[in-house]
């Protein structure tokens, strides 16, 4: 299994994992980290075959390979699979399937102007907070003390490209059914001006309607997505997971409708705010 991403120092940085068999037992290690200067399917593959060979392995071993779909990845002439495919033909591809269920997700979450305009704007009030000390901290105060238990999960969050449930964690650490404000006191106008501007946005039907729907589609999809990349997983009940996913996701409106309005009465009695 291999996958790259860039590095802080702007480096593109390939994991080599491995996972054998020894009298019986399972293993699966990190064999290396390496950077990567050409990421064509030719250049992995031959990337892949210098750090194999220097650790005693040859390319005919490799009996299986799980890479993403990116055409260097799974090109049936020129991706590293069908390079490696010339070493070994019997050689089984998989394609990631929580990959796969992220793709999904990231695609359809994007289908429409109403969803774009709500991470659009996640993300504006993510990175507001995030360059000021001074408002995370507030955001702290605020947020501590009624989630202690889950610190991580209200911590601001920007949207990740490639960090899975993202979107879910970045949307679900903003909306909080509390009613509370930034302390406008301690900021000068132009954050002032700023956190009215947020805030008007939040408060508005359209916003607060597409975080409702999105969140609860978030959660039947993000535990299937958690589970599909465990290190325990059992193939029988991962087939079952993405099985019951899309009954849930294919259900009538009427269940749905009957939550949204139990959520109106809630938030009337709570108003939704941006901290």
């Amino acid at each position: 299994m291999v996958d790259s991403t860039q590095d802080v120092a702007v480096m593109d940085q390939l994991a080599i994992v491995v996972r054998y068999v020894i009298e019986g037992n399972i293993f699966e290690r990190l064999l290396k980290l390496v950077v990567v200067k050409d990421s064509s399917g030719k250049a992995l593959y031959d990337l892949l075959k210098q750090n194999f060979e220097k650790c005693g392995i040859s390319m005919t071993q490799i009996v299986g390979c799980s890479f993403d779909g990116a055409a260097n990845m799974k090109g049936a002439y020129n991706g590293l699979k069908a390079h490696i495919s010339k070493d070994n033909p019997d050689l089984i591809y998989t394609h990631c399937m929580a990959h796969v269920l992220n793709l999904v997700i990231a695609d359809s979450s994007e289908d429409c102007s109403i969803s774009e305009n709500l991470y659009g704007l996640v993300e504006e009030t993510a990175v507001f907070l995030s360059n000021s000390h001074k408002r995370m901290n507030i955001w702290k105060e605020q947020t501590g003390e009624r989630h202690k238990a889950h610190a991580k999960l209200y911590r601001i969050q920007k949207i990740g490209e490639t960090r899975w449930w993202s979107k879910h964690k970045a949307l679900a650490s903003i909306i909080d059914p509390e009613e509370d404000e930034m302390e406008s006191s301690r900021f000068d106008s132009k954050t002032k001006f700023m956190a009215r501007t947020l805030l008007e946005k939040w408060s508005q039907f359209d916003t607060l309607f597409a975080s409702i729907i999105i969140l609860d589609l978030f959660s039947i999809t993000s535990p299937v997505s958690k589970y599909l990349q465990s290190d325990s997983i059992d193939y029988l009940r991962a087939w079952r997971s993405v099985e019951t996913l899309l009954e849930l996701v294919n259900e009538p409106l009427l269940d749905f409708q009957d939550n949204f309005v139990s959520k109106r009465i809630s938030v009337k009695k709570k108003p939704w705010r941006i901290i």
